[in-house]
């Protein structure tokens, strides 16, 4: 199951947790795996091209803080809940 953007738009925060088993060029980084580095607020998604011809789409983000010392976030799948929308992010 991929990405559901009309899902996403409904969110308000996205926690990225990092995935240290992905061989893809662009993950590099050094982050303990599962854990939480970076929280931010969801404006929207945008379609993006893939070489494998499947749809992807890149989360869009208005403000993002680094965050620490959050370990064991992450279990291996993506999790969406849905909140509100806040009234400063279009």
């Amino acid at each position: 199951m991929g990405l559901d953007p009309a899902r996403v738009n409904r969110l308000d925060w996205l926690v990225c947790a990092q995935n240290r088993a992905s061989t893809e060029s662009y993950a590099d980084g050094t982050a303990p795996h599962g854990s939480a580095f970076l929280i931010g607020r969801v404006c929207g998604t945008t379609h993006v091209s893939a070489e494998s011809g499947k749809k992807r789409y890149r989360i869009d983000i208005s403000e993002y803080a680094h965050i620490s010392d959050q370990p064991d976030v992450w279990e291996g799948s993506a999790i969406l809940s849905t909140t509100r929308r806040l009234p400063s992010c279009p």
